[in-house]
């Protein structure tokens, strides 16, 4: 009687760690739920930052151009430049003048030297940048 009483009491110390194991193996579980939920939400925000970099990259050469061409009188403007990317700057005359070496005397040249300070925006990523304008 004593034999067979030693497996059922084997049984029941069996049944015990089951669920020990139970819990522990939805412990691991719901880590590595957890893990790979936080890193999917960090790829998506560092998605989201190189999108909002390049669509400032490729506004950058129209915005050079924006610059070079505007009305610098304007001491400070915000522009849409389309895609819902924001330009702010602002245009100090450093230097002016009148060139020393008059090449044709019928025509009245002056120089004029602009430091624009301007910031770009798109969503919550903004820049700022600093250019220097010769005008004539």
């Amino acid at each position: 009687m004593l034999k067979q009483l030693t497996p059922l009491k084997k049984q029941l110390q069996n049944n015990g760690f089951l669920v020990i194991e139970i819990l522990i193996s939805g412990l691991i579980l719901t880590a590595s739920i957890a893990a790979s939920m936080y890193l999917f939400r960090i790829g998506y925000e560092s998605l989201s930052r190189a999108q909002d970099s390049n669509m400032i990259s490729a506004k950058m050469p129209e915005i050079i151009d924006f610059l070079k061409n505007a009305d610098l009188a304007e001491t400070k403007t915000s522009v849409d430049m389309g895609d819902d990317v924001i330009l702010t700057w602002r245009a100090t005359p450093i230097r002016q003048g009148k060139p020393s070496l008059i090449i044709n005397p019928i025509k009245d040249y002056s120089l004029t030297l602009y430091r624009i300070e301007f910031g770009v925006t798109y969503n919550r990523l903004g820049r700022e940048y600093t250019l220097n304008v010769l005008r004539y």
